[in-house]
């Protein structure tokens, strides 16, 4: 159920394993965990419930998606998070042989457009992409089209995207890659007969700086090295007027919780890789690590918003912090020609586990696959 237009998160539902709670949400549900239980990630930096609509619509344009990778179950030691599953993003590069290259899409639901280049004869690549919702303003004017009053015709809800990531080859091997994504849902105005008084917004923003470069590390040979420096954040923010109590009454058209919080992640990480064949084939390893810190807070109507107390309205604030550090490893071996092996280990180091003794600092995440191919089509 597309409703219209591209959506990489209703495609992923079709795979095995891979669920929903309705046909009216583009949420992945894996192996029946909801979808509180699926991480997703863009260019290896979390996303915070990236969905538009109240779930409706996925919120991140396919367009500037170069690669999607599903995990429904074990998944590479590189990535370390999701109960369920983790849905690996990375951004598209800009491509072609040096002309201005478009797409765009006009659907029933939003309008998006892609643009990316190669430049300075290949040493750089650009790519940019937008998207936004347009019912806030279709609604009003076929309202006022039709003769209807548009103040009962208002939809003051949209959402924007912006993403873009551009790449250049510094020379000697060594190259640069920078992206960012940015995607807010906001709600402008009353709705009738729903909502008074109420201003919100919510939405998760990224940024990230990657630094390839080639060495030769002793027995290990030729191999390539890269640092990251990466951001996300999830902000979320309403506010609410005083709220006129007979309009409530009449229409329960009443106001938003008033409520704000955040939550913030960064990341410095690196990875070691054997330099690429030309024939494109799998690294037979690969190894890594990555120091994160997190932090999140919420301050509000708290219990309003989170336990329904209507009793307790009293503002309230709740924060809190954890640093990480994880080290990983996996290698890649193929016994047979049908035969592939992967085995890898990631370490993490944090803060104690309550009652897991003077070890409770490090947890071992251990991790085997093998597939094997059975025919042309089947493994």
């Amino acid at each position: 159920v597309t409703l219209g237009e591209t959506d990489l998160f209703r495609a992923l539902q079709r795979l095995p394993g891979v669920s929903t709670r309705n046909d009216l949400t583009a949420e992945l549900w894996t192996r029946g965990g909801r979808w509180d239980q699926t991480r997703v990630t863009w260019d290896g930096l979390p996303l915070y419930n990236p969905v538009h609509v109240a779930g409706l619509l996925s919120g991140v344009n396919a367009d500037a998606v170069g690669a999607a990778f599903l995990h429904p179950g074990v998944r590479p030691a590189a990535l370390g998070e999701g109960s369920a599953a983790v849905l690996d993003l990375r951004s598209r590069p800009g491509g072609g042989a040096g002309a201005l290259r478009g797409v765009g899409e006009l659907s029933l639901l939003s309008a998006r457009a892609t643009l990316d280049q190669r430049v300075a004869g290949g040493r750089g690549a650009w790519m940019f992409s937008a998207r936004r919702s347009y019912a806030d303003w279709a609604i009003p004017a076929i309202a006022r089209a039709a003769g209807v009053d548009d103040t009962e015709a208002r939809f003051p809800y949209h959402f924007v995207e912006l993403a873009g990531r551009a790449d250049w080859y510094l020379g000697r091997g060594h190259t640069l890659e920078v992206s960012a994504l940015h995607s807010v849902d906001r709600l402008t105005g009353d709705i009738a007969d729903l909502l008074q008084q109420s201003r919100a917004r919510w939405g998760n923003t990224i940024a990230r700086a990657t630094l390839a470069a080639p060495a030769r590390v002793g027995p290990l040979g030729e191999v390539v090295v890269r640092h990251t420096l990466g951001v996300s954040q999830y902000l979320g923010r309403t506010r609410t007027g005083i709220i006129d109590p007979l309009v409530e009454s009449r229409w329960s058209a009443t106001g938003m919780t008033p409520v704000q919080g955040a939550v913030r992640y960064l990341s410095l990480a690196g990875e070691v890789t054997p330099r690429a064949d030309a024939d494109g084939a799998p690294r037979p390893w690969s190894a890594g690590w990555e120091l994160s810190h997190q932090a999140a807070w919420a301050s509000g109507a708290l219990r309003l918003g989170y336990t329904l107390d209507h009793t307790d309205s009293t503002a309230g604030r709740l924060a809190g912090a954890v640093g990480q550090l994880a080290v990983w490893g996996e290698r890649r071996l193929r016994p047979t020609p049908r035969l592939a092996v992967a085995a890898g280990l990631r370490a993490e180091g944090g803060p104690p586990v309550p009652g897991a003794g003077p070890l409770g600092v490090l947890r071992l995440a251990p991790r085997l696959t093998a597939r094997y191919a059975v025919g042309d089509s089947q493994t």
